[in-house]
Order: C-alpha cells, then sequence, then structure tokens
C-alpha cells in the first residue's frame, strides 16, 4: 500500500487511468485488460483530465 506521500506525489492521470482500469476490470477478465491496458492508455491520450475537458463531442464519438 502506498504512503500518504506517495499518494500526494500521483498525478490526477494516474488516479483515472486507476480507476478506469478497476471498472474495466469490473466486468472482464483481469488478465486481458492488463494485456490490452497499454492501448487504453494511448487510446484516452494517458488519461489527462484536462485533455478531456477540452476534447470535442466528435473526438469522444470515435471512441
Amino acid at each position: 500500500m502506498a504512503s500518504p506521500q506517495e499518494l500526494e506525489a500521483l498525478g490526477d492521470d494516474r488516479y483515472l487511468s486507476e480507476i478506469t482500469r478497476c471498472i474495466f476490470k469490473a466486468g472482464f477478465v483481469w488478465r486481458v485488460i492488463e494485456n490490452k491496458w497499454p492501448k487504453f492508455e494511448e487510446a484516452f491520450e494517458g488519461f489527462v483530465p484536462l485533455y478531456w475537458q477540452q476534447v470535442s463531442p466528435e473526438v469522444l464519438e470515435r471512441l
């Protein structure tokens, strides 16, 4: 388990990434999600919240 200092050092993108990973793991075989996770990171632009605040509806539709 991470210390409070380690958690504080994480960026918002890592929190969003981990929350998303947990959601997908709830409905799929974990091994499948882990194997495909690098493509998720790529598709979701590294889960950077500021990027997703500014993304157009057209980009969202393509996902």
